[in-house]
């Protein structure tokens, strides 16, 4: 099932200053990449490694695509 970054993030109970301090970034920019702004590819591969997801299983732009129940 594929998931925004926020839902992936807050299912396992990260805070976002973890993800920027772990992946060397502003807490800012992790918050605008949950807002929808789509990562650069090494920041995509960076946090699907962080995550262990696929590319393909994240909701990348949420202003875009509506995430569907399952």
């Amino acid at each position: 099932m594929r998931m925004t970054l926020r839902a992936i993030r807050s299912s396992r109970g990260i805070p976002q200053k973890v993800v920027a301090a772990t992946l060397d970034v502003d807490q800012a920019l992790v918050s605008r990449w949950e807002s929808g702004q789509v990562p650069m590819p090494k920041s995509r591969d960076k946090l699907c490694r962080f995550y262990g997801v696929a590319p393909a299983d994240v909701i990348w732009d949420t202003r875009t695509e509506i995430p569907t129940a399952a």
